[in-house]
């Protein structure tokens, strides 16, 4: 029974490290068209529109896809109704803000990045959003993550295409509450499997 018990503990205690290494990324998005514009939650022109997003999602490290596409996890909606044929690279600016994870100094929880994209006609009424493929590169408490944002294909006539892309997280360096999780979880399996029923002796009647 004991046996069984250490195990428990140290699943238990292993799950929760592993849970507490987790991080959080939460945020929003605006957007503009055109040179110099200033981003708003919603800007239209030209027969191109966007309207801003938002982003809740939880990983323990490794590629992360953000903005999936539902309607409260996007970096932002598109909708296009007769593109001109003259759009040639127009700029698009797509700006970023995270609310979590937490910064690096104290307070510092909201990073902002600005992505540099461009919008280009189909010749049919749509439109190529081509943004900057380049890596932005974040620092968070004991941590650093970079994102990136995908290009996006939208068809004259669709409305509220989101846009997404791909966040990489870098493990965070486990807190002393983690560690101590860790090393409790270890003990127990190490405990667990050097447990051994001591040999019942033969007994002469």
């Amino acid at each position: 029974m004991r046996k069984v018990l250490y195990a428990l503990a140290g699943a238990t205690a292993l799950t929760a490290a592993s849970a507490a290494n987790a991080t959080l990324f939460t945020g929003s998005t605006l957007g503009c068209f055109g040179g110099g514009c200033t981003v708003a939650n919603a800007s239209a022109t030209g027969g191109a529109s966007f309207n801003s997003g938002t982003f809740n999602q939880s990983d323990a490290g490794g590629f992360l896809s953000i903005g999936s596409g539902s309607g409260t996890d996007t970096l932002g909606l598109i909708s296009v109704s007769g593109v001109s044929s003259s759009w040639v690279n127009v700029p698009f600016t797509l700006q970023v803000n995270f609310t979590s994870p937490a910064g690096t100094s104290p307070g510092s929880a909201l990073y902002s990045a600005l992505v540099n994209g461009s919008v280009t006609s189909d010749g049919a009424g749509g439109a190529f959003f081509d943004f900057n493929n380049t890596p932005l590169n974040f620092t968070y408490n004991g941590g650093t993550f970079t994102l990136f944002v995908n290009d996006l294909a939208v068809s004259s006539g669709a409305t509220n295409t989101p846009l997404n892309g791909v966040i990489r997280a870098t493990a965070a360096v486990p807190e002393p509450a983690t560690w101590g999780l860790m090393l409790l979880g270890f003990g127990g399996i190490g405990m667990a499997m050097r447990r051994r029923r001591r040999p019942v002796l033969a007994q002469i009647a």
